[in-house]
């Protein structure tokens, strides 16, 4: 219970710009499979440190993993 009140305010902190409701939607995703999303995190650090811009690393790396992104969002 903690766990998943402490994951959500992360979510909260970090995707505030993003409506309520999809909010939710990636609390349960990372719930659901955290290691996808731990891999997903170390693979952005290793764009980064080629030189990208963190935006450009995330959408590279998120197009990548597109299919499994929308099955977890879904």
């Amino acid at each position: 219970m903690i766990k998943q009140f402490l994951l959500k305010q992360l979510v909260k902190r970090k995707m505030g710009a993003l409506p309520p409701h999809m909010q939710e939607k990636f609390a349960r995703a990372i719930e659901e499979d955290p290691e996808f999303f731990t891999m997903l995190s170390k693979e952005i650090d290793a764009e980064m440190k080629r030189g990208k811009p963190q935006m450009a690393a995330s959408i590279a790396v998120m197009k990548k993993h597109q299919k499994r992104l929308q099955e977890l969002l879904s």
